[in-house]
């Protein structure tokens, strides 16, 4: 039981750290737009949170997956 808490501690930690990378990608999102004129690499920027979105998503289904063992284990 305690591993499976750990794992579900684990699994939200890294959602934290995702979420924190998605924050970074939308703060360079807005500094370039501040000072682009063009919008090429604001693309760039929105792939990145593209794929710090696709991360949480995959985060979170990890953790709910271990929380949903939790339960059926309790």
């Amino acid at each position: 039981m305690n591993e499976i808490r750990m794992r579900a501690v684990n699994a939200l930690e890294d959602v934290d750290n995702t979420l924190k990378g998605l924050c970074a990608c939308i703060e360079i999102m807005q500094m370039g737009a501040q000072h682009m004129a063009n919008g090429e690499y604001i693309d760039d920027a929105l792939g990145m949170i593209r794929k710090a979105l696709q991360n949480t998503r995959a985060e979170l289904d990890e953790a709910t997956s271990t929380l949903m063992q939790m339960r059926a284990s309790a």
